[in-house]
């Protein structure tokens, strides 16, 4: 039956310095692949045995193909396979993660039933390179399709807590959705890329499909930039409200709730760095009035109580309180 209808799902994996877990990765998939699937490994200049490995199963496999390019980040390598692909839907899978031996078949049996714009699922959150894992991802939205009204509703729930996260590999979504995008996928935001590519995408969508188990081992390197302090974290942060501002020109409290949220990330990084001078660093980016304009429309009826205490310290520029917020916060998360 697959023979016939073309390429049904395309899996991008973007693939940089990652040797030691990328036959896990490709052999996730492997197994699972027909011919309605392609997956196209995007070898980003890696300079170690990365391109040998992805080169080793394009020559196996008919289905995999193989880009190698110049070393030009995430965003630039997610790009490049996201132009190469053929599939009618996209999904996403990072060279150091691995999926579900029943991934495809999930993904396929939802294409092919329920049309969905968007595919959502939880995931396995991995202690880089153990077997540790706990189940993530489970969001507080109807499980199966939801359209219409039911898709408004979903998509209010993006970056909220208990909400659909920004992540862009616990979803698979129709290629033609994607297209329209792509101008906003902008190569230059290093930290916080996906929010870029699937907050466009989350407000577009006529219809979701959420898969409530988890389908993904998503690893965690505790010396990734997500999850230490960056100087550049606003920088970027203040890149992406610029970028996604051009899509959001009538709806600036989604806007705001985004940039809410990248502010509170923020805050938990400094309070969590070994900076020094953390109180007066957070006191001068509140103290911003561009900051403070991007934060105004928010919607607080949105946020939970804690939330909107937090954010009431972020308008009163009260940085002591807000560190010590983030820092009790992750002693009982």
């Amino acid at each position: 039956m697959m023979e016939n209808m073309g390429i049904r799902l395309s899996i991008v994996v973007p693939v940089f310095r990652v040797e030691g877990f990328l036959r896990k990765c490709i052999e996730s998939f492997v197994g699972q692949m027909n011919k309605g699937v392609e997956l196209i490994l995007v070898d980003d200049g890696s300079d170690d045995k990365c391109p040998i490995i992805c080169d080793e199963y394009a020559f196996l496999k008919e289905n995999i193909k193989v880009i190698h390019k110049k070393n030009g980040g995430l965003v630039s390598a997610v790009k490049a396979g996201i132009m190469e692909s053929r599939g009618e839907y996209i999904g996403f899978c990072d060279g150091d993660d691995y999926v579900d031996d029943s991934y495809i078949k999930n993904i396929l049996d939802i294409i092919n039933k329920y049309n969905a714009d968007i595919i959502l699922f939880d995931f396995y959150r991995v202690i880089y390179g153990t077997d540790i894992k706990n189940v993530e991802g489970s969001v507080l939205i109807p499980r199966g399709l939801s359209s219409g009204e039911g898709c408004i509703d979903v998509r209010g729930r993006y970056m909220e807590r208990g909400g659909i996260s920004p992540c862009r590999w616990n979803k698979v979504i129709k290629k033609e959705l994607v297209d329209r995008i792509m101008e906003l996928y902008d190569e230059r935001v290093r930290i916080g890329e996906d929010i870029v590519f699937t907050a466009p995408l989350i407000y577009s969508m006529r219809s979701v499909y959420y898969i409530d188990k988890p389908l993904i081992y998503y690893n965690i390197n505790p010396n990734s930039m997500t999850q230490s302090f960056n100087k550049n974290y606003l920088k970027d942060y203040n890149l992406i409200y610029e970028i996604l501002s051009r899509f959001f020109k009538s709806d600036k409290a989604f806007l705001s709730h985004i940039y809410y949220v990248n502010m509170r990330t923020l805050v938990n990084s400094v309070s969590k760095s070994d900076m020094k001078r953390k109180a007066p660093y957070l006191k001068a980016v509140f103290s911003d009035d561009e900051i403070k304009e991007r934060l105004k429309h928010l919607d607080t009826s949105r946020l939970s109580f804690g939330d909107r205490v937090f954010y009431a310290f972020m308008k009163s520029n009260k940085p002591s309180v807000l560190l010590l917020m983030a820092s009790v916060y992750r002693k009982v998360k």
